[in-house]
């Protein structure tokens, strides 16, 4: 889903697209989408057309790149929804958390050559047949002694463990800085001390501290920054879109977020 939290109506912004420049100021802003009033000399921005929007103020500095998906006269107005790497948007649930994570600029070449992958084993195949177990399920494991299975996998989920540490020193990935991130399916946010820029693609590597933690990485597109000075070092707020991530990965980070969701809301019921 298209997301225009950064911008609010009201705000005055800059939109670029080719050779063209031209003020404005956000007059709606939605989840999916907002409209622009352009002001002064009026500018030809032509439908489907890439733009660029950025704004600086007081809030800081925004940026994010578009596209005009409607036109209007008197005065001029254009409609912008964010850039989508297809023409169907997947909702996903979105959780904040604090986790290790390295963000890494692609140099150009290596873009094509990067795929996302799991840097440590996913989750041991036992697990599924614990939970199943627990459900009422005994599935392809049926005759196994339940005790059995659960003790197996305690054994496993200390040998994922061992295995998930060393591979994450190998990485180098033991030594990334846990940071306050908003993560789901399609994307990640954070706030670091390096500057990016809108378009740039990114490799994104971050740790799930489960028990046995999963580490990964996958390609990025950086979809919009908000410079924030008053945060001293970690001052740029970075959304990053997930793009060409493989299905497993992903999936993977879905199962996390679902998992951190209900923790979350078993703490606040027990709370």
């Amino acid at each position: 889903m298209s997301h225009w939290t950064p911008f609010n109506e009201g705000m005055d912004v800059v939109v670029r697209g080719g050779d063209e420049t031209a003020r404005g100021v956000v007059v709606e802003a939605f989840p999916d989408r907002m409209v622009i009033e352009i002001q002064g000399e009026v500018s030809d921005f032509d439908l489907g057309q890439t733009v660029r929007i950025l704004s600086e103020g007081a809030a800081g500095r925004l940026s994010a790149e578009a596209r005009v998906v409607g036109r209007d006269t008197a005065p001029v107005r254009i409609a912008v929804t964010c850039t989508s790497p297809g023409a169907e948007q997947r909702e996903y649930v979105r959780v904040e958390d604090s986790i290790p994570i390295g963000v890494e600029r692609l140099r150009p070449g290596e873009e094509d050559a990067i795929r996302s992958r799991f840097i440590t084993p996913p989750p041991g195949v036992l697990a599924e047949h614990a939970a199943g177990d627990e459900e009422g399920g005994r599935g392809e494991m049926e005759d196994v002694n339940p005790a059995l299975i659960r003790r197996l996998k305690t054994i496993e989920d200390k040998l994922d463990m061992i295995l998930a540490h060393f591979e994450l020193e190998q990485e180098g990935m033991a030594a990334f800085p846990t940071r306050h991130v908003s993560l789901s399916g399609a994307g990640v946010k954070l706030f670091s001390g390096e500057r990016f820029d809108v378009g740039d693609r990114v490799l994104v590597k971050l740790v799930l501290p489960l028990a046995a933690p999963v580490g990964l990485e996958t390609p990025g597109c950086v979809a919009w920054v908000k410079e924030h000075p008053d945060r001293g070092a970690d001052r740029y707020e970075t959304a990053i879109r997930f793009d060409g991530i493989t299905e497993d990965v992903r999936d993977a980070i879905i199962h996390y977020t679902f998992q951190r969701q209900r923790e979350m809301l078993r703490s606040r019921w027990e709370g």
